[in-house]
């Protein structure tokens, strides 16, 4: 109130904020996965809101708003951000919100400032890298370009978690040997400009694959276990146990989103 002025906001919550990032596996959608639509459930306060995406064909978009999670709308959910967020509304009673923050075969590098990406120490010759990093279909994957174009737009806004799946365009044969640091270089700076240095992250270690049972796949896969030696506050969260490994897109996501929201809540 300002003398004869009022103004009134509806539909205000304040709860668990949960961003889940990376590539094509935080992008897969629930009616995508194993889950069936006769689990989908409506609940006015699991809701979500999608950062842009370079990419066409994004159900959701920043215009879009804070999206109420319905029955109708909930096969078009990053399958492990609803199960997430489904899982944390049943175990805690508050309101959950998902920020969806992806884009499929991008690398790790475009989710960091360019400024730091393309240092020295994390320059690699190219037979050394994986192919997402020089096709030419995939215009997001040069350092720095995600961070700035969806990233930052919301900075700096207070978030109770950042979950993080990706990997697999960063399994060419060298990179493993850089993946460690420049997570932490990604956990760093988005801490920096979120403004909250202890902000906690859940990093997924992807699944095994059977077309991809090479050195260079399972060295990143024993790389990302080892990020929480070199950053505090990061867990690695193991998943090949309870995915598929004849696609690289398993379709079971809710087993773990379980194990995800374990570690959230510990």
């Amino acid at each position: 109130r300002s003398g004869k002025d009022k103004i009134v906001l509806n539909d205000i919550y304040i709860g668990n904020v949960i961003m889940v990032s990376g590539q094509s596996n935080m992008q897969f959608k629930l009616k995508e996965s194993s889950t069936p639509e006769e689990e989908w459930v409506s609940d006015p306060l699991l809701r979500s809101y999608t950062l842009p995406r370079m990419e066409e064909g994004e159900p959701f978009s920043p215009e879009d708003g804070w999206v109420a999670c319905t029955e109708d709308n909930a096969g078009d959910w990053s399958a492990i951000g609803y199960h997430i967020g489904k899982l944390l509304r049943e175990r805690t009673g508050e309101a959950t919100a998902i920020i969806n923050c992806y884009q499929g075969a991008s690398t790790i590098e475009t989710w960091i400032p360019k400024e730091i990406a393309t240092r020295d120490e994390y320059i690699l010759p190219d037979e050394m890298t994986h192919i997402d990093h020089r096709y030419q279909g995939y215009d997001w994957n040069s350092p720095g370009t995600l961070y700035d174009f969806a990233l930052s737009r919301i900075f700096p806004y207070s978030l109770s978690q950042v979950v993080w799946y990706q990997g697999e365009s960063n399994t060419g044969a060298g990179e493993y040997t850089i993946y460690p640091a420049l997570a932490a270089e990604l956990v760093n700076s988005w801490r920096s400009a979120f403004k909250d240095h202890e902000l906690p992250f859940i990093m997924v270690q992807i699944a095994d694959y059977v077309y991809r049972n090479d050195d260079a796949w399972k060295n990143l896969q024993k790389a990302q276990m080892t990020i929480p030696s070199i950053v505090d506050g990061v867990k690695v969260v193991p998943c090949s146990d309870v995915c598929e490994s004849d696609s690289i897109h398993p379709k079971t996501k809710s087993v773990l989103a379980a194990r995800i929201v374990d570690n959230i809540l510990q």
